[in-house]
This record gives C-alpha cells, structure tokens and sequence, in this order.
C-alpha cells in the first residue's frame, strides 16, 4: 500500500486518475494513506476532483481527505 512510482504516485492516485470508486474504496479500508501526495503535491483528492469524478471526490472527503490541501503550485 505504501509503494510509489518514480512520480510519487501511490495506487489510490492511479484509482483516482480513472475514476475507479471500488478500487479507491478497498484501498482505503486497507490502510492506504489518503492524504499521500505525489512530487508535485497532488494527492488522490485533488486528482479525483480534477478529472470530475464527484464520487471519488465525496469518498475520499468522507473519509477524512483534506480538501483545502495545495499543491506545489499553489492550486
């Protein structure tokens, strides 16, 4: 659950990115850190919210995501 590509991408960020809501759940009841972010300071949250999947969005903010978290830009 802990492991990262050379991006810092964790799985629950890859589950985010495709809009993949079951996969996001199982991670979370396993443990997977939700407010892990990537090199650029993106977590799943943000990834989630980006490409509009509002359900991913709602979950993880459920789940205790911070929503008010930045990147490393600012955004």
């Amino acid at each position: 659950l802990d492991s990262k590509d050379v991006d810092g991408w964790n799985a629950l960020m890859f589950a985010s990115l495709n809009g993949y809501l079951n996969i996001v759940k199982y991670l979370v009841n396993k443990g997977i850190d939700i407010n892990a972010k990537d090199y650029n300071g993106w977590n799943a949250l943000m990834i989630a919210a980006q490409k509009g999947y509002k359900d991913i969005v709602k979950y993880l903010f459920e789940k205790g995501s911070n929503i008010n978290e930045k990147n490393n830009s600012g955004q």
